[in-house]
């Protein structure tokens, strides 16, 4: 019980410090090399990877890290693809915005099945994600 407690202490603090790394961005948002160092830094910190190790993941390999990263409930993973779509948005470069904006499609599938509740809002995001990739 006491590793329980633990673990989920760890996971809502993993929920705050993304909620505060949101802030700080929109702080940031005229910056994109500030904006992209600021979220790098946060998942270096808190997920031991980093932003151009997600960019270069195979969209398989992605699902493979998701499934086995015990920090992030759904939450949180929700969170984090606000995080990607940032990273994306301020990319100049196609195939990067390309990769984050599939790995959040993989995300959004991955809460679709794993959540008991219907997200109108997760679905009207994913449709957008879907729409800025099909211009690509």
């Amino acid at each position: 019980m006491v590793y329980e407690d633990f673990i989920k202490r760890e996971i809502d603090r993993l929920g705050l410090a993304i909620k505060n790394l949101i802030v700080k961005i929109l702080n940031l948002r005229n910056d994109p090399p500030l904006v992209f160092e600021a979220i790098d830094k946060f998942v270096i910190d808190n997920l031991d990877i980093n932003i151009n190790e997600i960019i270069s993941l195979t969209n398989d390999k992605f699902k493979d890290w998701l499934k086995s990263e015990k920090r992030l409930n759904n939450s949180n993973l929700d969170q984090f693809t606000e995080l990607l779509l940032v990273v994306a948005e301020n990319s100049d470069e196609t195939n990067v915005r390309k990769s984050l904006y599939e790995k959040c499609l993989i995300i959004y599938e991955f809460l679709n099945k794993n959540e008991d509740v219907y997200s109108w809002e997760r679905h009207l995001k994913e449709e957008d994600v879907n729409n800025k990739l099909s211009v690509l």
